[in-house]
């Protein structure tokens, strides 16, 4: 990912190597980065210039700083609008059921690209959260992490780096649907097991790497959360 610097302007090569590390996905959204004494190792540099150039990342909007000198990859996209859109899908059934609309067609694209480009332990990844979503299940919760990982890791598994970062940014808008979709969703009795149902129909679709199948699935699932949510609609007015 990171190896040491030859060239004489080091603040600018740094970003230059870190700005390629996020765009051939070796960063990705909310990665942390190594602390600066390590990154001053591994680049073979000073500490200043290596903070000059994190700052010149910030300022870019690739990197966040936080306290502690913390540093966490940001998504390329603004993350403002969502997070302003999210507060107010958290009260309305109505925009997460829109929401759902963007939802249908980007995500389906998302469960058929993974089937291609997904690796071994991608495919394991989304074994394993499938299983934490069901724990969580069991445990009366409703599943809104595990369920998030689920749907970030296919994002992550179509190896479009474009879409990776654009779906990070609308991340607080799929998180307050989310919680909008499964109070009204777990209150209706067989409806867990449908949702645990749905995501390992996805699942084994992405492992029998059958496109067609992974697609007709993710917009199954999104479908019948739609549905659920029309539902709950018609019954509040």
């Amino acid at each position: 990912m990171l190896k040491p610097i030859k060239q004489s302007k080091l603040s600018d090569e740094i970003v230059a190597q870190i700005q390629n590390s996020i765009k051939n996905r070796e960063l990705q959204p909310n990665d942390v980065l190594p602390s600066e004494r390590e990154m001053a190792k591994i680049l073979n540099v000073s500490r200043p210039p290596l903070r000059e150039a994190l700052n010149k990342l910030e300022a870019m909007g690739f990197i966040k700083i936080h306290r502690g000198r913390r540093v966490i990859v940001k998504s390329i996209g603004d993350a403002m609008l969502p997070g302003m859109l999210g507060k107010a899908i958290a009260d309305d059934i109505n925009l997460s059921m829109q929401l759902l609309e963007v939802r249908k067609v980007l995500e389906s694209w998302a469960a058929s690209q993974a089937c291609r480009f997904a690796t071994e332990n991608e495919v394991k990844e989304l074994e394993d959260t499938c299983g934490e979503m069901y724990d969580d299940f069991r445990k009366s919760d409703l599943g809104l992490g595990s369920d998030a990982k689920f749907h970030m890791s296919i994002y992550n598994a179509t190896h479009n780096v474009v879409f990776t970062h654009l779906m990070s940014t609308l991340f607080d808008l799929l998180w307050q649907s989310q919680k909008v979709a499964r109070n009204i969703i777990l209150s209706k009795k067989g409806n867990l097991e449908a949702l645990v149902a749905q995501h390992l129909a996805i699942l084994e679709a992405i492992k029998a790497r059958d496109s067609k199948t992974a697609q007709k699935e993710m917009l199954g699932h999104l479908k019948f959360v739609e549905q659920e949510l029309m539902n709950a609609s018609k019954k509040k007015d």
